[in-house]
């Protein structure tokens, strides 16, 4: 015969796995971590009144069973321990975890963006709206941009990471911004994303990267 745990709250008779009392008349909901499964007492000698022991095992409450607390990326604040599947509220402390309240996960490294000048491999990250120009009183770029580039305007183009998404704009230029080979429109943004060539007048290029590590 299959055992059973018997809530020290109420008396009930739960299944051996559950973890929390399913009684609902009246709702329990007594941690059973700790209660060790017995045989089931025949029902005149539960230690409640007729109408609790009239309710068994075979109810249709469903059980917190230790098959059932799987993975869940939301986890309590104090505990540390995941959430049931589709549950909100942690069975070992009962915390109730809302809506907003996921926890990130432990060690996650937030993704560095920027461009990898094709003439020196050198990486430059962009976190703000960075302008792309040969004027240095304006442009960080400017100086890794040899002078040999003399064909990219002062004010050449914009660069700049929003939302976690990368964007360019060809800031009114003489002779161009590129994507891929694709000339842009002046002052129109445009996505960029991992792996895109962006040229600048006729031949400085850079590609877009991110970086995980």
């Amino acid at each position: 015969m299959a055992r059973v745990k018997v809530c020290p709250t109420c008396g009930y008779q739960n299944k051996s796995k559950a973890l929390l009392c399913t009684n609902t008349e009246p709702k329990c909901n007594a941690r059973l971590m700790n209660v060790v499964p017995t045989k089931p007492k025949p029902v005149e000698e539960s230690a409640v009144g007729n109408v609790m022991a009239s309710k068994t095992v075979t109810s249709t409450e469903p059980n917190l069973e230790i098959e059932d607390v799987i993975e869940n990326p939301s986890s309590t604040s104090d505990c540390q321990h995941v959430l049931r599947e589709g549950s909100d509220q942690c069975v070992y402390c009962l915390d109730v975890v809302g809506a907003g309240s996921t926890k990130p996960t432990e060690g996650a490294i937030t993704p560095r963006m920027g461009i990898r000048l094709s003439h020196n491999e050198q990486f430059i990250e962009i976190a703000d709206r960075v302008l792309v120009g040969r004027d240095q009183s304006i442009s960080p770029i400017a100086e890794h941009i040899p002078l040999s580039f003399d064909n990219i305007s002062r004010r050449h183009a914009e660069l700049w990471v929003e939302g976690g998404k990368a964007y360019v704009k060809d800031a009114g230029s003489t002779n161009g911004t590129f994507i891929n080979g694709d000339k842009l429109a002046a002052e129109v943004e445009q996505p960029v994303k991992a792996g895109d060539e962006i040229r600048f007048a006729a031949d400085y290029t850079v590609i877009w990267e991110v970086c995980h590590g």
